[in-house]
């Protein structure tokens, strides 16, 4: 396990991650945060509450891969909604979802 996660999963005091199913969601999470950092994908924003969005989404066949994964604002991830990227009538965030999506996929699962 690389060094930035397995601090946050084997420290004495995260006894109570138990359920793998748990453990897996947050190790994508760290994952996503030590890539991309503390900001939304999309537009940049940080030091808001951000969530998990997946670029191609689940509901028309994205997987929670984490290539398929990344960090959005709540108005980001709202404007994009459960569209494909090339759905998007907004240019620029479909332009943004577009070069999130390049980014995501040169990750390493």
């Amino acid at each position: 396990m690389p060094r930035p996660y397995k601090k946050f999963f084997e420290g004495k005091n995260n006894r109570r991650i138990k359920n793998v199913k748990f453990r897996k969601r947050n190790f994508n999470r760290m994952r996503l945060v030590v890539s991309d950092g503390r900001k939304c994908a999309y537009c940049g924003l940080e030091e808001v509450p951000l969530e998990i969005d997946h670029i191609i989404p689940k509901s028309r066949g994205g997987a929670n891969r984490l290539q398929n994964l990344a960090l959005s604002c709540k108005e980001c991830n709202l404007g994009k909604g459960n569209k494909l990227p090339h759905e998007i009538e907004d240019n620029d965030l479909r332009e943004r979802v577009i070069r999130v999506r390049r980014h995501a996929n040169s990750r390493k699962s």
